[in-house]
């Protein structure tokens, strides 16, 4: 984040994220892409095209649905911490039992 903070913000200014976003682009296309990485030593979209664009598949035609909860479904971080710290007392708490103590108090909370 520090170095697209000195490369691209610090020192202009953006009219609002459309501008933004033109000149992120504009940097990309003529200073970031077309330079040898120095990790990889290579060219970044070359190796994009050689390695890894091949790979990618299309996004699924359905909507996306997050794998995490919706804040009504999760407990709260105190009474979470109150829950690990018991499982923590508990000196043959094994991961399953963890687990299905979550589960049970994710139910609790719908």
């Amino acid at each position: 984040m520090s170095y697209l903070r000195r490369s691209l913000l610090y020192g202009r200014e953006f009219v609002g994220g459309d501008d933004l976003d033109a000149q992120r682009q504009t940097r990309l296309d003529t200073v970031g892409n077309p330079r040898v990485q120095g990790t990889t030593r290579e060219v970044r979209p070359v190796r994009l095209a050689r390695e890894e664009q091949v790979v990618l598949r299309p996004l699924a035609a359905r909507p996306y649905q997050p794998l995490v909860l919706p804040a009504t479904c999760r407990p709260s971080s105190k009474e979470y911490a109150e829950r690990v710290k018991e499982l923590r007392a508990k000196s043959g708490a094994s991961l399953k039992e963890a687990d299905e103590s979550m589960r049970r108090l994710r139910e609790q909370l719908k």
